[in-house]
């Protein structure tokens, strides 16, 4: 009777601890954006006129036009183009320089006809400016993530954590049991970077470098500490709780461990382990595109190698496929590509030796098509159903970040593609173990976002009078949506 009486009242308890981590205020899902009570900047509002002048850096008028040009046709150049002629329409001559695919990192490849994924491959609801441009240039848009699949968490051992298919109440009861207060504390702390990132959206003043960003929206030193500081003195999460079950989100994001990376971007990726992630029927790198098209820019397929500063302007020099060099002048250059990546020199700008350089992280992609994972690889009988999506907690004996059900879903032979992220190459020996018939369609090293260990310095966002660095902000955090709050804040 007694035994009875606890077990009744452990789930009771259980039953308001869950019912709190879902009804808590300032839960992600109830935040509304308008009712977030910012204080404002000094001047609150900026003069659209006062702000284009500042950009033209007009000398008494703006009746001619600027050249300006961007260089990277990824997400932030595109943006960048796209927000510039919104704003300035025929004062500006927009030049775009992309050497590879529109689209950046937000890159696809073709299986059976059809797009896949290998970069930027989800998009989070609460994107402001990447969910009104999808608004706004009409891309239809599908959810990867409601077509049943569940994912598990594995440590090189055993499977630790796996998503339930009854209900998300019966996931919560299982974080309460196994890690207690764990699962809520992080909740909140997690919903108090949201809620002051989200507050970002309602300054129209530009912020000058990327700390005063961080500044302004109360979180000063979240880039200056890693996420296992963070977590363990801000938090007082427990080791295991991060060790198990944040670091495999963490991981599938950036391929970057806890005691490592810095907080806020560690957190941008836990933020991103929501429901409601979406993505763009035909590849995401299509938003690019289309922001490419409404800029009305004039789009060069060459790789600029030199930007010089000349009296009132700029010389680029670029080299197209043939190794034919162009010389182009412009009055306003916006680089929007990483500096580390581009191998640009820049020549008689003053500031370009104060530029900080971060290391850039190269992840090995891979597209496999299959019937199934294997359940025998992970310890687990051979005709037990597996999960699709199997993350990784931290442990450096696991050779692979995710395998992972690809949102391409079922190819035309019937089996599934998977997709499959590494920091070293791997061998055809460890795909017979890990899936049911598999055939490797795709291997893509690429060096696919910086090394984000914590830091107290950024690149300059503006490099010189009038050239611009967009990227600047990457040394943060890498996402599609950061790159567009990036560009729209020239």
């Amino acid at each position: 009777m007694k035994l009875l009486f606890s077990i009744t009242i452990l789930f009771i308890s259980l039953v308001f601890v869950v019912l709190a981590v879902e009804q808590h205020p300032t839960a992600v899902k109830d935040i509304n954006v308008e009712e977030l009570k910012v204080k404002p900047l000094q001047p609150a509002h900026d003069d659209h006129e006062a702000r284009v002048k500042r950009f033209l850096n007009n000398k008494g008028g703006d009746h001619f036009s600027k050249r300006v040009a961007i260089i990277g046709g990824g997400i932030g150049g595109s943006s960048c183009a796209y927000y510039l002629h919104n704003q300035l329409g025929s004062r500006l001559e927009i030049t775009v320089f992309e050497r590879e695919m529109v689209g950046g990192r937000a890159r696809i490849v073709d299986i059976d006809g059809s797009p896949a994924e290998l970069g930027g491959s989800i998009i989070h609801p609460l994107n402001e400016n990447i969910n009104q441009l999808v608004k706004d240039l009409k891309l239809e848009v599908y959810y990867p993530e409601k077509n049943g699949t569940i994912f598990s968490i594995w440590n090189g051992e055993k499977m630790i954590f796996q998503q339930s298919t009854l209900h998300h109440l019966v996931d919560k009861f299982k974080m309460i049991y196994n890690y207690l207060l764990d699962p809520i504390r992080f909740k909140n702390s997690r919903d108090v970077v949201v809620n002051n990132f989200l507050k970002s959206y309602k300054y129209e003043e530009p912020f000058n470098t990327v700390q005063e960003f961080f500044d302004r929206i109360d979180l000063p030193d979240i880039t200056k500490v890693t996420a296992e500081q963070f977590f363990v003195t801000n938090a007082s999460i427990s080791k295991p709780f991060i060790e198990e079950i944040l670091s495999a989100a963490i991981r599938v994001n950036y391929n970057q461990d806890y005691d490592k990376i810095a907080a806020f971007a560690a957190m941008i990726a836990l933020v991103g382990a929501e429901d409601d992630l979406y993505a763009i029927k035909g590849g995401n790198y299509l938003l690019a595109k289309k922001m490419l098209e409404k800029s009305q820019s004039a789009t060069i397929k060459q790789s600029v190698k030199t930007i010089k500063k000349e009296k009132e302007s700029y010389k680029i020099t670029a080299v197209n496929q043939e190794g034919t060099e162009k010389d182009y002048e412009f009055d306003i250059v916006i680089l929007a590509t990483p500096l580390e990546l581009a191998n640009i020199k820049l020549q008689d700008i003053d500031n370009a030796n104060n530029i900080v350089h971060k290391e850039y992280k190269t992840v090995n992609t891979y597209l496999i098509a299959a019937t199934s994972l294997n359940p025998t690889y992970f310890g687990l009988p051979p005709n037990e159903k597996i999960p699709e999506h199997v993350l990784t907690s931290h442990n450096k004996s696991i050779p692979f970040f995710v395998a992972s059900r690809n949102p391409r879903g079922i190819i035309k032979d019937g089996r599934t593609l998977f997709k499959m992220f590494s920091e070293n190459k791997l061998d055809e020996e460890l795909f017979s173990k890990l899936f049911n018939n598999h055939t490797t369609l795709k291997l893509h090293a690429w060096k696919a976002y910086p090394v984000l260990t914590p830091t107290s310095k950024f690149p300059p966002i503006k490099i010189d009078n009038n050239l611009y660095y967009i990227n600047a902000f990457e040394h943060a955090v890498s996402t599609m949506e950061t790159e567009t709050i990036a560009s729209k804040n020239l």
